[in-house]
């Protein structure tokens, strides 16, 4: 059913967005994409913000009962300012979700009042977000942002690509073709995830997801974490046999010793450092030393700085186990 709609007029909020840009106030990574950004902003028509949804921020226009005078404002009139009638109707459109959403930079922060965290974080320095809401969200976000503020809501927009599936499909809940990040976690890793999503990719291209790519990436973190165990074992060994005050514990002497760096270096949280603690412990249940020259390890302080430690710490540590 065709109905009246509500319209923002464009061109007058489009002039300081476009020279924001031109000016080099505002900056775009890739920087290619400045060119679309413009086009939208030149190019502007009106704005049709009405929607006929159930849900959102409903139009804040008021009807007159009596005359059917129209009353735009913050809360409901008390009086028509034609008739004097005191009933009105609020229009049942509620705003366009991007009109709602384009007043985020500022509004999550207490606008329209001067709060104390408006005044420290608008503008902010970067947003992240996807090419393809470019007009959408970002072009909105800004004009808003000097209409409201009288200020730009960011210094630079970082545009990246979208992950596809696998024959370049955006990925959607009609199609049945999203993944499930946590799933792929449990399979092969989040080291495995991260490293596919990061790499053969350039700044605002699109990639597309294979199964067989986050199966490569989870074979190569497997090289490094083997590669850092050998270095990593070779570390404790020049640290924890090249110290003569270690080698003379006993076996319940030495059981202790990763429990106790691990309280003492608070090293809880470093999947290297942890590597080495589990290397300990397996030293700490041998029955004998399986080293005997500590000359052999070469400089005991320089192990010490590989492993991030002070040999003041780690002789603090030894002294609980005499």
């Amino acid at each position: 059913m065709i109905k009246p709609q509500w319209f923002v007029k464009m061109e007058e909020l489009a002039k300081p967005a476009i020279e924001a840009v031109k000016n080099g106030d505002l900056k775009f990574v890739p920087e290619r994409y400045t060119k679309t950004y413009l086009h939208w902003l030149e190019n502007i028509r009106d704005w049709c913000i009405s929607r006929q949804l159930w849900w959102g921020h409903r139009i804040p226009a008021y009807y007159c009962d009596e005359c059917g005078e129209v009353v735009v404002a913050r809360e409901t009139p008390e009086v028509c300012p034609k008739c004097g009638c005191k009933h009105f109707t609020q229009d049942e459109d509620t705003l366009d979700t991007w009109f709602s959403s384009a007043l985020w930079p500022f509004s999550t922060l207490g606008w329209p009042e001067k709060t104390k965290e408006l005044d420290y974080f608008y503008p902010t320095n970067t947003l992240v977000t996807g090419y393809d809401i470019i007009f959408f969200w970002v072009i909105r976000m800004i004009f808003s942002g000097y209409e409201q503020m009288g200020e730009k809501p960011f210094k630079t927009v970082l545009f990246h690509g979208l992950v596809r599936d696998s024959q370049g499909r955006k990925m959607s809940k009609s199609l049945g073709n999203g993944i499930d990040p946590l799933e792929i976690i449990d399979q092969y890793g989040a080291d495995a995830l991260r490293l596919t999503l990061i790499t053969g990719n350039a700044p605002g291209n699109d990639m597309r997801f294979y199964y067989e790519r986050v199966e490569s990436s989870r074979n190569f973190a497997n090289k490094i974490k083997e590669q850092t165990k050998n270095k990593s074992s070779r570390i404790v060994e020049r640290i924890f046999f090249a110290n003569s005050s270690v080698l003379n514990l006993d076996k319940q002497g030495r059981a202790l010793i990763p429990a106790r760096l691990r309280e003492y270096a608070g090293l809880k949280k470093d999947l290297v450092f942890i590597g080495m603690i589990n290397h300990i412990e397996i030293w700490a249940k041998e029955e004998v030393d399986f080293v005997t020259d500590p000359e052999e390890f070469g400089d005991f302080e320089e192990a010490l700085a590989e492993m991030g430690i002070s040999s003041t710490t780690l002789k603090h540590i030894i002294d609980h186990f005499r």
